[in-house]
């Protein structure tokens, strides 16, 4: 066996090992918001546990989870980080804004925009609400059972920072946070509705 040939093999078994590895920390991350879906009913609990499991899988600089609000037709920006450090809560008018979040909401459609400077279609145009120096930006719709939940944000201020393995990996995280939301939501009603009805 040359020389060459056992750079090479080497570089196979690097090139696996790195996969392997990438692959455990994808399924880590999903178990653990999985967990969280179990184990925890408090909304603001979980919204922390999916930012702590997207930013160890995905290069991200700038993170958001915005819900909707249907009687207002709002998005609730209810967990901002930048630079990991936390940001203040603000709200969107869907209807009215023009931003890509509310436009994600109104479509609930994805939004990946692999380089804020080159897009010249404009849409990614106010991409950002923190850190105007992001690059790449991914906004997904929240949804279940085709109700609209909110949407979430990744940037990162690298170009091309997602690559097609993490928008699978991004699209699956957002699904299972959808429910999640969802489910903590639905506790804080049924608590409060009991709180209500114990003070009759």
């Amino acid at each position: 066996q040359t020389m060459a040939d056992q750079l090479a093999h080497a570089i196979d078994n690097a090139r696996l090992y790195e996969s392997t590895n990438r692959h455990v920390e994808e399924l880590t991350a999903l178990h653990a918001i999985d967990t969280a879906m179990i184990s925890t009913h408090d909304l603001d609990e979980v919204l922390s546990v999916i930012y702590e499991q997207v930013s160890k899988v995905l290069n991200v600089s700038t993170f958001y989870i915005a819900l909707y609000d249907e009687k207002r037709d709002e998005l609730q920006v209810d967990l901002l980080v930048e630079r990991g450090r936390r940001g203040e809560f603000f709200t969107l008018n869907v209807g009215e804004s023009d931003g890509p979040a509310a436009r994600v909401a109104r479509t609930r459609h994805p939004l990946w925009v692999d380089d804020v400077e080159d897009d010249q279609s404009g849409i990614a145009k106010g991409t950002t609400i923190a850190g105007g120096d992001m690059r790449s930006v991914a906004v997904l719709p929240l949804v279940v059972r085709d109700q609209l939940i909110g949407v979430i944000s990744a940037q990162s201020p690298a170009p091309l920072a997602f690559d097609e393995d993490d928008r699978e990996l991004f699209a699956s995280i957002a699904y299972q946070a959808a429910i999640a939301v969802t489910n903590a939501r639905l506790y804080e009603e049924v608590n409060r509705r009991l709180d209500e009805a114990n003070l009759v």
